[in-house]
């Protein structure tokens, strides 16, 4: 190691918070420790850049979710029951309560009932499985770990049936006709997106066919998905999936200078968050990255 003194090690020691509580070693160290420090830096959980928007939410069901965590650039919720110990039947059913009860509050976000615990049971595992993913449920396992004086958590993502807003695949999805999104009071605006880039497409390559989806919108060939959607009241969320080639960089630029930020995932392709109302200052440039896009598909 060129002379350098190698670092000491200190053995890790997996402890029981449960454990702990019912000793009263550390009574400190109950759930609503476990709350403040995700309240404090949700990013701990490793689900993505999350804020903390409401705390020990008393819900109208009598009951009060631990916390809901928010990601602002992605339109989600997440509702969030922590336990010490291994699930069990009420923290579950809770759980999954709080997701359903805020989904109908709040419509326009995308919502995923998380379930920290000590230990995900294979009884858990079996209930989940029960529901065939109609809830978009998060498990996650914590650990507390001992490494000389000092206490430490781990957050380990055992069950993720989340459905992401910009994260949708090619798998089968529950089919809807247009007026279901008609009828939702934000989605206007953004079906005018929508129609305005299928069109264009479908006017390239016939092929291509505009589907409606329960959760998003999407545009196919042959069953694979190569533009989705999000309409919302302010935002529409749009995917492309293709590859990022040196004749994209021009248009990116393009679109990046009318104040339209984009990312570029190789999984899921280019992804935008555009304001509905701005939509018109960069619609050129993102049609023109959609035109070959259709090129691409083509091959």
């Amino acid at each position: 190691m060129d002379g350098a003194a190698a670092p000491n090690y200190v053995s890790p020691k997996r402890i029981s918070l449960q454990a702990y509580q019912t000793k009263k070693t550390y009574p400190y160290m109950n759930e609503k420790w476990i709350q403040d420090l995700i309240w404090a830096d949700p990013k701990i959980l490793g689900l993505g850049d999350l804020e903390p928007f409401r705390k020990e939410a008393q819900e109208p069901t009598g009951g009060r979710v631990d916390l809901i965590l928010s990601n602002n650039d992605r339109d989600e919720f997440y509702e969030v029951e922590v336990q010490l110990g291994p699930t069990d039947p009420s923290h579950i059913i809770r759980t999954i309560e709080y997701w359903d009860v805020e989904r109908t509050r709040y419509p326009d976000r995308a919502h995923s009932a998380v379930l920290i615990a000590e230990d995900i049971t294979s009884r858990f595992l079996n209930v989940i499985s029960l529901l065939n993913k109609h809830v978009p449920i998060i498990a996650i396992q914590m650990q507390a770990v001992e490494v000389g004086n000092y206490l430490t958590l781990v957050f380990t993502t055992v069950v993720d049936l989340s459905l992401r807003r910009d994260d949708e695949d090619d798998s089968p999805q529950e089919l809807v006709q247009r007026d279901h999104w008609e009828k939702k009071p934000n989605s206007k605006a953004g079906l005018e997106i929508v129609d305005t880039l299928a069109d264009f497409v479908q006017k390239q390559d016939a092929t291509l066919a505009l589907k409606y989806n329960l959760g998003f919108v999407q545009v196919n060939k042959r069953g694979r998905i190569f533009l989705y959607f999000v309409p919302q009241k302010a935002r529409t969320k749009l995917g492309i999936k293709m590859s990022r080639t040196a004749a994209c960089d021009d248009l990116e630029n393009k679109i990046q200078a009318a104040g339209l930020e984009v990312h570029y995932d190789e999984r899921r392709g280019y992804l935008f968050s555009i304001e509905n109302g701005k939509f018109g200052d960069c619609v050129d440039a993102i049609k023109g990255l959609v035109a070959l896009g259709v090129k691409q598909w083509a091959d």
